[in-house]
């Protein structure tokens, strides 16, 4: 008697599923949550190149798109795997100021001869103590002095807050608030979120496109087609694409077997989260049809597998998994 591994697969389509608002937006909840846990790991692994990585990528999407809209969905819970890393905590205490400083020239504070002269100006015009003695005449000749003093003083002042004003426009140009580091984090996982998914506002519920769904499961989709800029290297972009579509997969995997055994996607705990992920990536493989690595796992003795596959005529997703079976026989 011998034994030998096969594996039962079962297929079924993803249409009906994601046709649901809650399927959708509980897939893309469980996608974003996953995709933070893998930068923070990447993070774990090598805090440099990750923080290098993050400061390029924020350069390069701060021009792009707009996506402070969308930050509100970013769940700050989760935020932690991140948050809790000593040089992501260090600079998170960065205190917020003007990148480009300007010297006030201009400005009295700045200039102590500017502020002597205004002083002098102002104890000017105050009326000096008159004995009684003087009269009516000498407070006449006064008042004449002091209608010439003010118009001196009140177009000097007029200068000044021209000045000021021009400064504060220069200012305005050129200053550029810094964001702590956890902030740029923020940023590049939700700008890879929405690319990823062609997401354009932050109602989770709006349905996803199964090609595209398709296409970022099977080599980054949209991430991979999109044209960097040159301040990114190809190893750290193909790093972060390849995170990113992990995640997805990984989510995708997840989000089908608790909506298949509950009929419905209720938030899941993050711990709960975290030990499908881990369970996940030990008995599972979760990639392309007809991969190399598909031959790997399958030599490997993975327990289970899963691929996608689109009838690009029909635009349908199929899901494909098989699960490993022991079988006994007589040769």
């Amino acid at each position: 008697m011998i034994q030998a591994s096969n594996y039962d697969d079962n297929c079924f389509k993803l249409t009906g599923m994601i046709e649901t608002r809650e399927f959708n937006k509980g897939l893309k909840e469980i996608y974003l949550k996953i995709m933070i846990y893998n930068f923070h790991n990447w993070s774990s692994e090598n805090q440099g190149n990750f923080l290098n990585t993050i400061e390029n990528f924020h350069i390069e999407i701060s021009q792009d798109v707009d996506i402070s809209e969308m930050l509100d969905i970013f769940p700050e819970n989760w935020y932690e795997f991140i948050h809790k890393n000593e040089i992501l905590d260090a600079k998170n205490k960065e205190i917020e100021e003007p990148c480009v400083k300007i010297t006030h020239e201009g400005s009295p504070n700045a200039n102590p001869e500017l502020k002597k002269s205004q002083e002098e100006d102002i104890n000017k015009i105050k009326l000096k103590k008159k004995d009684e003695e003087n009269g009516i005449l000498f407070l006449l000749d006064d008042l004449e002095n002091i209608g010439l003093m003010k118009s001196e003083f009140y177009g000097k002042k007029q200068k000044i807050n021209e000045q000021k004003t021009n400064e504060q426009k220069l200012i305005d140009q050129h200053k550029e608030i810094k964001k702590t580091t956890s902030d740029k984090v923020k940023d590049v996982l939700i700008y890879f979120f929405a690319n990823s998914l062609n997401q354009r506002s932050k109602h989770l519920e709006d349905r996803l496109n199964e090609e595209t769904i398709y296409k970022l499961f099977k080599d980054g989709g949209l991430l991979n087609n999109r044209n960097w800029g040159k301040i990114l290297t190809e190893k750290d972009l193909n790093k972060s694409i390849v995170l990113c579509q992990k995640a997805f997969r990984v989510a995708l995997k997840i989000a089908l077997e608790i909506y298949a055994i509950e009929g419905h996607l209720n938030e899941i705990k993050n711990d709960d989260l975290r030990s499908n992920i881990e369970e996940t990536e030990k008995q599972w493989f979760i990639g392309n049809r007809n991969s190399d690595e598909l031959f790997q796992a399958i030599t490997q003795k993975k327990n289970n597998l899963m691929c996608l596959i689109y009838d690009f005529s029909k635009k349908e997703t199929n899901v494909l998994r098989a699960t490993s079976n022991q079988m006994q026989g007589y040769v």
